[in-house]
Parts: C-alpha cells; structure tokens; sequence
C-alpha cells in the first residue's frame, strides 16, 4: 500500500510540470510597425500691398493767389482741402508680407516723388509733398525719413520709409499706418490755370535695412 501511494504522487506531480511546459511555447513576440509623418515647405515671396496704399491724392481747386503760403490736405472727395480736420482725410497703409525662408532676411520700403508736380509746361516750383506716421510703432528698427512723424519727399529721391534689419527678421505682415497726405505751396510760386500732378512710387527690396 504504501508504494502505490508513493506512484500516485509522483504521477500528479509529472502531469502538473507537463502543463507548464506546454504554456511557455505558445507565448510570440510583440510585432511593431512605424508610421513616418512629414510635411513640405516652398520658399514665399516678399511683397508690398499695393491696394493698401491710395491710388490718387486729390488735394483739391484753388484760385491762384500769391500772398500766403498754403497746406493743402489730400481728400477722397477733393473737398475741404484746407482743412487739416476734414472728415474725409486720405490715410495710406505701407503693408509688407514677408513669407520668404528664415535664412533670408531683412527688407527695405522706399518712396519716391518721381518729379515735381508739373502742369505740362511749368514745375510748381518748391511744392513739397509729404506724408505723415508714426514709424516708431512697427516691429522693425530700420532707418526712416521719418522726422518727427512726417517724412518729406524730394523730387527723383528715394526716400526711406521702413525697414527690417538682419536682426528684425521682419517675418510676417508689417503694417505702417499713415493718417494723411499734405501738399504745401509757397505763395511766390508762379502758378498756371490748369492742373499740376505728380506720380510718386513705393518699392520695397530684399535688402535688409540698417
């Protein structure tokens, strides 16, 4: 009897070890898989909003006189001319759009008055057209005309409005707001009946400012 008992045992002892076996075979390894993401940048473009800025400066119809100076302010209508509160003041937006690569940076904003306000024959001699802002609220530190918030143009001069130095970088949009336009007219000026015009031109280029 008591070797039976002894086979017994080890029996239940032999098919408990087989079981275990059997489970670690079956067990497989972790199966991995790796998505890759990405995304593609072209170079954009260094750009001065054009609809930003006036098409025209009216600055009005005057008798001629000679015995004052006078300020005309640039209107939408053409009207109230001397007034610098008109309602209706001509205002400008120098806007720049910097979408270029970060390793290209800085740009510069010029004006110029191609030539003296002329009516076909005669210059208005002296006239001095100018325009008025503040360049010390933009994100860019680079040279400006500017001289107490008005920058006075000259006749076949570039005239510097704004600018991003290499340290600016200048990215993104960069808006110069201008609040009006005035035409200042000596009285001795020798005057025609007829209408006197200009053409002025803003250009802005890839070279940082300083």
């Amino acid at each position: 009897m008591k070797k039976r008992a002894v086979g017994y045992l080890c029996g239940v002892v032999g098919v408990s070890l087989l079981c275990l076996s059997i489970g670690t075979s079956n067990t497989e390894a972790a199966v991995s898989k790796t998505t890759d993401g990405e995304v593609t940048y072209t170079d954009g473009e260094l750009e001065l909003v054009g609809s930003d800025l006036p098409d025209s400066l009216d600055f009005g119809t005057h008798a001629i006189q000679y015995d004052s100076n006078k300020t005309y302010y640039a209107t939408d209508s053409g009207t109230d001319t001397e007034n610098a509160a008109a309602t209706d003041l001509t205002p400008g937006k120098v806007t720049v759009k910097d979408g270029r690569s970060a390793a290209t940076v800085g740009w510069s904003v010029v004006v110029q008055q191609t030539a003296q306000f002329n009516d076909g024959t005669a210059d208005l001699a002296a006239a001095q057209l100018s325009a008025f802002g503040d360049p010390t609220s933009v994100a860019v530190t680079g040279a400006t005309d500017f001289a107490a918030g008005k920058l006075e143009l000259t006749p076949a001069v570039d005239k510097k409005v704004m600018g991003a130095t290499i340290a600016d970088n200048g990215k993104g949009t960069t808006t110069l707001d201008l609040s009006h336009f005035t035409l200042e007219v000596p009285g001795a000026s020798a005057k025609s009946i007829g209408t006197y015009d200009s053409e002025i031109v803003w250009t802005v280029s890839n070279t940082p400012a300083v």
